[in-house]
């Protein structure tokens, strides 16, 4: 086993930041049907913020522990910590774009909830419903969505941190009769 260098890292968390945000869009287009009531929206906004920080961490949270593996085997002398915010960083550069696109009007809202996912609920919840049923989108919107990808960056180091540091393994709960 030998450690990964960044940009063997780089795609692997790039891909579940694609999926993150792919999965929660369509978790809140299927519930479209019910995004006419306020709860459904708030279920909706924090299933999709959960499905989004739960797989941008999988691939740090992996890393760390091959990497407890390689220092437990003595393999390497010490570890990089610093890796991990750098990928959370470049993910937060790459989730962004859709709202620097959205704000330069190169993109229409119809796009932009379908490219940001993980924020498409939180739009709703900050978007009040109209007679017709629209939810139509007020200029501030995409500063408050953008911002909240500013998660990924604390996710990222904090799972390595945790997978680093054996935090939630499994084999070491013990269950009495």
């Amino acid at each position: 086993m030998r450690r990964k260098t960044f940009l063997q890292l780089l795609p692997s968390a790039l891909g579940y930041m694609v999926m993150g945000n792919l999965l929660a869009a369509i978790m809140t287009f299927s519930m479209a049907i019910f995004i006419a009531h306020q709860l459904a929206v708030v279920l909706a906004a924090i299933f999709a913020i959960a499905i989004y920080i739960m797989l941008i961490s999988v691939p740090a949270y992996k890393n760390g522990t091959e990497e407890r593996m390689l220092l437990a085997n003595k393999r390497v002398e010490s570890v990089p910590m610093k890796r991990w915010l750098y990928i959370g960083m470049i993910i937060f550069a790459v989730t962004i774009i859709p709202t620097i696109l959205f704000l330069t009007r190169v993109i229409d809202t119809g796009l932009f909830r379908l490219t940001s996912g993980a924020v498409y609920p939180l739009s709703l919840l900050i978007s009040p419903v109209t007679e017709e049923g629209i939810r139509p989108m007020f200029s501030f919107t995409p500063y408050i969505t953008g911002s909240f990808y500013l998660v990924s960056i604390p996710t990222c180091y904090l799972a390595f941190k945790f997978g680093l540091n054996d935090t939630f393994n499994a084999d070491k709960i013990m269950y009495k009769k």
